[in-house]
């Protein structure tokens, strides 16, 4: 608790997106956001500002008309490389400035600006040239700048990216990472930002299930694993078809397939193809993904890419082990409850699955480990715990670099060039 004596230091969280959609950087920002008393305890205060797309059914929105209709245009301007800048400034552009309009109409001076996204990081700079305090960048990717943008928008222009990177680097004081190696691998792109960038522990809501945890299935029985995400490439749950179509596994295991996406029909296709329909169940879209996990064995995720996979947390704060590719900060993930897989292909799951079941049935994996690093470290209430500090941290250096006559944050960035 903070005496009423004590300094509070003000903290405007923006992001440009719908704070109600199902990806990492809105359930950050929303998680943030529900635990202003936490952060108010430690001399905090947080306001909210978003891009005003209040939608809360995302999946339905994707269906509408509307949400047909823009994805058709997304698809179109996204063949070439002006499209490309058109459709994403399209996308994030107003919402990023309908996030820092709200900002302005409040009338008041944070004295930190935390951005979960650098559309309404890149707006603000510009609205706020003059801006007094600390900016934080949440950087919620694997720690490569623009891999998710190419991967969504395959005809970006390198050089446009390129700019926009530096700019980002320009007017954030301090860079957040999700995970400690997506850090490392941005800083081994970017030595020069060593100074701003730290590792802060992704925090989710405790689900409180009580599922107990599971007692290890005698050998030869099926395991069931859950795989929880949108069905696309990128998340790459086809590979799964290929690896049991392989025959590499040397134990039957039954795939929990969780999740809508452009790649679904096809993985259900080749499932059938292949004779393989009883190993996999497809839910399709699901509202309810903890009542999938809670009867799974183990969580396995195959992704070619990932930040810090939420997913991967919300197992473990359920007890499963893990079956992870080393892919983003996966790797910060699994001590002692589960396998890391060093690639994607069908030759090195078979190895990672065939170890895991090994150290399973050994008893040297467990759900329950997954459980205590899950409270250990990855808790809501740990993530804000360590926001908190960072503020305070950045707000001392703020009134210190003030009293020297020095300038902070944004101004100074750029006065400096």
């Amino acid at each position: 608790m903070v005496c009423c004596e004590e300094k509070r230091w003000s903290v405007a969280i923006f992001y440009s997106g719908n704070p109600y959609a199902p990806n990492g950087a809105a359930g950050y920002f929303r998680r943030m956001m529900g635990r202003e008393d936490r952060f108010r305890d430690q001399g905090v205060l947080v306001s909210a500002y978003h891009g005003a797309i209040n939608f809360t059914d995302q999946q339905s929105y994707q269906k509408s008309v509307e949400g047909r209709v823009k994805a058709i245009a997304k698809k179109l301007l996204s063949r070439t490389t002006l499209g490309t800048k058109i459709a994403l400034r399209h996308a994030h552009g107003k919402h990023a400035e309908e996030a820092v309009s709200s900002y302005k109409k409040d009338n008041k001076t944070a004295d930190v600006a935390l951005f979960h996204d650098i559309w309404s990081l890149l707006t603000f700079a510009r609205e706020f040239p003059d801006f007094p305090g600390a900016t934080i960048c949440v950087h919620h990717g694997n720690g490569e700048f623009s891999k998710m943008l190419r991967e969504a928008y395959p005809h970006l222009d390198e050089r446009w990216v390129a700019k926009l990177e530096k700019q980002v680097m320009n007017v954030s004081d301090c860079i957040v990472f999700v995970g400690e190696e997506n850090k490392n691998r941005f800083l081994r792109l970017h030595p020069e930002a060593k100074c701003k960038s730290v590792h802060i522990h992704t925090g989710i809501d405790d689900v409180n299930v009580e599922r107990g945890i599971c007692g290890i299935r005698d050998a030869g029985e099926e395991l069931e694993f859950v795989v929880v995400g949108t069905v696309c490439t990128r998340k790459n749950q086809r590979v799964l078809i290929d690896l049991l179509d392989s025959g590499l596994l040397k134990e039957p295991v039954r795939f929990i397939i969780v999740g809508d996406g452009p790649d679904l029909k096809y993985c259900m296709q080749e499932a059938s193809r292949c004779n393989l329909e009883d190993a996999f169940v497809f839910t399709g879209p699901s509202d309810d993904v903890r009542s999938h996990m809670v009867k799974a064995d183990a969580l396995v995720s195959v992704s070619f890419d990932e930040g810090l996979p939420t997913v991967a947390l919300e197992a473990m704060s359920l007890g499963l082990p893990l079956l992870l590719t080393d892919v983003g900060g996966c790797s910060e993930l699994v001590d002692g409850n589960g396998v890391l897989a060093a690639g994607c292909d069908v030759a090195i799951l078979a190895d990672a699955f065939n170890k895991f079941f090994d150290l399973y049935r050994g008893g040297k994996i467990s759900g329950a480990r997954s459980r205590n690093l899950f409270e250990d470290r990855y808790t809501t209430e740990h993530m804000c715990d360590e926001y908190a500090e960072l503020v305070k941290r950045l707000c001392e250096i703020k009134k210190a670099k003030t009293e020297e006559g020095l300038s902070f944050g944004i101004a100074n960035e750029r006065r400096g060039r």
